[in-house]
């Protein structure tokens, strides 16, 4: 049957594909708020892309619908690569680098007249490629505060490192043998971090370029696209809470889970965690969409009945079928088509 429900644009129909269970069983205790299991995504080299989040429902074990959710939050972590500095494409630059007390330092200015303090970069040898990243300076312009950069052409930043205070700023801090030390994270803007390792050959007290071996050193911006009941709506088919309590599940087939947001440049905007709505994916799939910037799937590989989209062991991608590649791309935006709709107010 179909019934009416008002929202801010009106009156709009919505089909009840599963009718809501609300009679409390015993052992039921009310609302539970329920961790969606986690969902990787393949984005491609460089990328790690992961949802999570959690889901409020206080219907009782058995058939629900959409309305039984009372809320929910689930992010997408996006965490991109931006640059990876080594001694294969950077050397070092070194001036007022000590080790001591377990760590490794850069040289702040010395006076009130903010002499030059030292430095710790790592740059390409090509003075004309616009490519590395400088962990401290405190010479020159910077040698009263201090500065941290990367660059990687086109993409750089810059961080004020505050004028520290000291004789030395902490650069890095060593690992158990104290030859391998783990950079102390630079946070840039834009979820910018700066983290890695540098290998010394053990020498304590002032380094020279002689001294460092080797570093790998990584430039990785992480965004978070959250979903939740302020932003985005609900849309279902064939819910189910597990008898335990404890687990949301869709069916399969023809069950579906799924929260989006307004369009982005005419294009979905949605993170489905179980579609089992299309028989070209009869093991169903979970997917994100991001308008033109992001369209991916994972297959579920789940079999018929009640899958829980809750509680359950990560979801990573795997190998498709050579037929099913082409087909991934119409099956998110199919999904949406007739079953988006707005909360109640």
């Amino acid at each position: 049957m179909s019934a009416m429900r008002r929202n801010g644009a009106g009156l709009r129909p919505c089909r009840w594909i599963a009718a809501a269970a609300f009679a409390v069983l015993p052992g039921w205790a009310g609302a539970a708020t329920l961790t969606v299991s986690p969902i990787t995504f393949d984005a491609g080299p460089g990328y790690s892309m992961t949802a999570t989040g959690t889901i409020t429902t206080g219907a009782a074990p058995g058939s629900i619908s959409d309305w039984s959710i009372s809320d929910w939050s689930i992010s997408v972590t996006t965490q991109q690569q931006l640059g990876h500095y080594s001694g294969a494409n950077t050397q070092a630059q070194v001036s007022g680098v000590a080790v001591s007390g377990g760590g490794m330092s850069v040289a702040t200015s010395p006076d009130p007249a903010n002499t030059d303090g030292g430095y710790l970069t790592f740059r390409s040898p090509n003075p004309y490629l616009d490519f590395g990243v400088t962990l401290a300076d405190f010479t020159g312009a910077y040698a009263a505060s201090g500065q941290a950069m990367y660059m990687m052409g086109g993409t750089f930043d810059f961080l004020d490192l505050g004028g520290p205070a000291g004789p030395s700023f902490q650069v890095a801090t060593a690992l158990s043998g104290g030859s391998i030390f783990t950079l102390d994270p630079l946070s840039f803007s834009g979820g910018v971090t700066v983290t890695g390792t540098i290998t010394t050959d053990g020498t304590t007290g002032s380094l020279g370029l002689a001294n460092i071996l080797s570093w790998d050193i990584y430039v990785n911006q992480t965004t978070v696209d959250l979903f939740d009941s302020t932003n985005s709506v609900v849309t279902s088919a064939i819910l189910g809470i597990a008898p335990n309590g404890q687990d949301l599940t869709v069916n399969n087939p023809g069950g579906y889970l799924g929260f989006s947001k307004p369009p982005l440049g005419g294009r979905a905007h949605s993170l489905v965690l179980a579609d089992f709505t299309d028989p070209a994916a009869p093991q169903g799939q979970a997917a994100y969409m991001q308008g033109r910037l992001q369209y991916l799937t994972v297959p579920l590989g789940a079999g018929r009945g009640p899958w829980a989209v809750t509680g359950g062991a990560p979801i990573a991608p795997v190998p498709l079928p050579a037929a099913l590649p082409a087909l991934a791309g119409a099956i998110g935006l199919l999904g949406l088509i007739g079953r988006r709709r707005a909360r109640p107010a």
